[in-house]
C-alpha cells in the first residue's frame, strides 16, 4: 500500500514540475485608441453582398433608345443579365428628372438634359456612357446648296428651342464669322418638324428622327448636309480633331452607382452588347418597328445608318464629351465644361 501511494505522489510531483516548464501564452494586447500611433492604419470591408433590386429604366424615343432595342428584347423574354422594368417615353427631360430624383436608376436621354442636370444635380447623377454622336442634319427647301454655300447663307436658321443643336449651330456659324445669319430658336422639335412638313423654312437643323419624317411628308423638302460635316471643318487642325457631337447619352442616379456596382456593370455589358446588334445585325430594324421607335423596317433602317447609335465609356467618354464641350465654349456658345467627377469611370 505504501509502495502505491508513494507511485502516486511521484506522479503528481512530475505533473506539476512539467507544467512548470510549460509556457502559458499571455493575453492578446489591445491598444488604447487614444494612444494608437498616428501612422497606424485601420482598414475595415464589408462582407455584406450587393442587395439585388429591379433596375428601372426610362429611355427617350429617338437615337437614345435605337441603341437599346435588343436589351428590350432580352427583358421581355426574361433573359437579361440584371433585372429590369423600362418605359420608352416621349420627353427626354421627363426621363432625366426621374434619375436625379431616384425614381428610376437609368435614363437614356439626349445630351441637353445630362448638361442641364449638371447645372442642377451634379451631386445626383453621373454620365455613364454616350449612346449616339450626331444624327442632326440640315433640312433645306428646294435644291440642297446648303453646305457649298454655307460661308453667305443668311436669313433665319431653325433649330429646336432647347435642344443641343443651338450651341452646336452657334459655334459653327462663329467660325465662320457669318453675321447675317440668324439662329432661331422659336419653336420645339414637333413644331419646326411641322413647319418644315408644310415648307415653311427655307434652312433648319433637325435631329433623327424629326428630319426624316418631317422630308417623308414634305413635297419640296429635302435632307441636306450631315451636321457632322461641317463640325469636322470646325475642329481639323485643333488639339479636339478628334472630338464628336454628342447627341444622346446614358445617364444614371449617383446613390445607385455607389450601391449597386454589380447591376451597374451588368447594365453597361448588355447595352453594349445590345449596340454591337443593333449596327451588325438584319433584326435590328424590326426591332425598331416592333417597339414603335419607326413606322416600318424601310424607315428603321434609314434612321438606323443616320444615328450613329454608339457606346463609348470611360475614358472615351469623358474625353469625347469634354472636347465637344470645350469646343462649343471655345466658340462662343454658352455652355458649362463638365469636370471629371460628371462621368462614371469605374470598370464593368
Amino acid at each position: 500500500m505504501k509502495r502505491i501511494l508513494s507511485f502516486i505522489l511521484s506522479a503528481c510531483l512530475f505533473a506539476l514540475l512539467f507544467a512548470g516548464c510549460t509556457k502559458i501564452p499571455e493575453k492578446p494586447k489591445f491598444e488604447d485608441a487614444t494612444t494608437a500611433p498616428s501612422d497606424k492604419k485601420v482598414t475595415t470591408t464589408s462582407s455584406a453582398p450587393e442587395e439585388p433590386m429591379t433596375v428601372k429604366l426610362s429611355v427617350s424615343k429617338g437615337p437614345a433608345a435605337y441603341g437599346m432595342v435588343y436589351l428590350f428584347d432580352s427583358i421581355d423574354n426574361k433573359n437579361s443579365l440584371g433585372d429590369y422594368e423600362y418605359e420608352i417615353v416621349e420627353d427626354s427631360a421627363a426621363a432625366a428628372d426621374k434619375v436625379a430624383a431616384g425614381e428610376c436608376q437609368i435614363a437614356a436621354v439626349n445630351t441637353e438634359d445630362a448638361l442641364r442636370l449638371y447645372k442642377t444635380a451634379k451631386d445626383k447623377v453621373q454620365i455613364i456612357a454616350i449612346s449616339s454622336f450626331s444624327n442632326f442634319y440640315f433640312v433645306e427647301l428646294g435644291e440642297v446648296t446648303l453646305l457649298k454655300n454655307v460661308n453667305t447663307l443668311t436669313g433665319k436658321f431653325y433649330v429646336p428651342n432647347g435642344s443641343i443643336l443651338e450651341p452646336v449651330m452657334t459655334a459653327i456659324f462663329n467660325s465662320l464669322e457669318n453675321e447675317d445669319l440668324t439662329i432661331i430658336t422659336q419653336f420645339d422639335r414637333d413644331a419646326l418638324m411641322g413647319l418644315v412638313e408644310k415648307n415653311r423654312v427655307m434652312h433648319a437643323a433637325l435631329p433623327e428622327p424629326y428630319a426624316t419624317q418631317a422630308v417623308e411628308k414634305s413635297t419640296n423638302e429635302h435632307v441636306g448636309v450631315d451636321v457632322s460635316d461641317l463640325w469636322e471643318n470646325l475642329v481639323q487642325n485643333t488639339d479636339y480633331a478628334d472630338s464628336k457631337i454628342c447627341g444622346t447619352c446614358i445617364i444614371a442616379n449617383k446613390d445607385f452607382l455607389n450601391t449597386h456596382p454589380k447591376a451597374t456593370a451588368y447594365f453597361l455589358k448588355e447595352f453594349k452588347a445590345s449596340v454591337k446588334n443593333v449596327n451588325s445585325q438584319t433584326t435590328a430594324p424590326d426591332l425598331l418597328v416592333n417597339y414603335k421607335l419607326a413606322e416600318d423596317a424601310e424607315q428603321a433602317k434609314s434612321l438606323i445608318g443616320s444615328s450613329s447609335i454608339v457606346c463609348k465609356t470611360k475614358d472615351d467618354m469623358k474625353d469625347i464629351f469634354v472636347g465637344f464641350m470645350k469646343v462649343l465654349s471655345e466658340n462662343g456658345a454658352a455652355v458649362d465644361v463638365p469636370d471629371v467627377n460628371f462621368f462614371y469611370m469605374k470598370s464593368y
